[in-house]
């Protein structure tokens, strides 16, 4: 009660001098730790004041500002709790926003280290806003960087809802500098550099520098196999994206045993046996024109 009676003095000491805005110095109370329904470690507005606290009009106007080594940090200690929490309700909003110019900095930072933690969560109401927002322009400097400790089960980064996650120009996996609208990796493990062009096309990292345990194969073995299994029409389910052609993946794999899983067929897979089925027909054609020419020769 006698901080609430401070504040409310301070409140209209600032109201009568009609000045614009605030600074809430923070209350001893908060240096220990307190499990009170509703609770808030630091609020800040600005704004005009008045009795009635209207909305600040001014875009300059800065609800908490922290400048330090650490500029504003946040930790949570309850499960599904939040180290940083924004909300933002007008047009044009951002519920967190970060900034960053230093060289190796990061706008947004987040950390998660516990169960079901997220890095950075922001979340967004209104028209034409930004749940999170981050902007970079120095050196080495990421907009938005999220890092989970807890491999198992967290998350770096966690988008959910609308339309996904937009990205522009690029996509980079693994990929500190993409070329390509995605690009994947680098190397063997991360994804040999894989990529979508600009024309929509998936490319494969297929270097002979990528490959190793080269070995020969049976192309009439291959064709064998490959006429041996059932192609039949079929659809996605619960998916509108229309029809395809094509075999199960357990049929493929129990019939060449490619890749690590009979659920999916990798298309470097696909085009290697279709490829080599067509070298065995083009064999047999080859042969069967010798035999005919033989055979006209013969008769003569």
């Amino acid at each position: 009660m006698k901080t609430l009676s401070i504040y409310l003095v301070i409140i209209f000491l600032f109201a009568l001098n009609k000045i614009s805005g605030q600074v809430i110095i923070q209350d001893p109370k908060l240096l220990s730790e307190t499990s009170s329904n509703g609770q808030i470690a630091i609020q800040g507005y600005s704004g005009p004041l008045g009795i009635v606290v209207p909305p600040p009009t001014d875009p300059g106007s800065i609800g908490v500002v922290g400048i330090g080594f650490s500029g504003v940090k946040g930790e949570a200690r309850a499960e599904q709790g939040y180290g940083v929490w924004g909300r933002t309700v007008k047009d044009h909003g951002k519920g967190v926003y970060g900034f960053a110019s230093g060289s190796n900095a990061e706008g947004v930072y987040g950390e998660a280290t516990g169960s079901l933690g997220t890095g950075v969560y922001g979340w967004y109401h209104g028209t034409t806003g930004n749940a999170m927002h981050g902007a970079a322009t120095g050196t080495n400097v990421k907009g938005v960087f999220g890092v989970c400790t807890n491999g198992s089960t967290g998350h770096g980064g966690y988008f959910i809802g609308g339309y996904g996650t937009y990205v522009s120009p690029r996509l980079g996996i693994q990929q500190l500098q993409p070329q390509y609208p995605i690009h994947v990796g680098t190397q063997g493990g991360t994804g040999n550099g894989a990529h979508v062009t600009g024309g929509g096309t998936w490319t494969n990292g297929s270097s002979r520098s990528f490959k190793e345990h080269f070995r020969t194969i049976d192309s009439r073995e291959i064709l064998a196999k490959l006429a041996s299994i059932e192609i039949l029409g079929w659809d996605y389910k619960k998916s509108n994206e229309g029809s395809h052609i094509g075999p199960t993946a357990e049929d493929f794999y129990s019939a060449f045993g490619l890749g690590v899983s009979d659920k999916y067929i990798s298309t470097v897979d696909a085009d290697g046996v279709a490829l080599a089925s067509i070298q065995a027909l083009y064999q047999m054609i080859q042969e069967l024109q010798m035999e005919i020419s033989q055979l006209k020769t013969n008769d003569k």
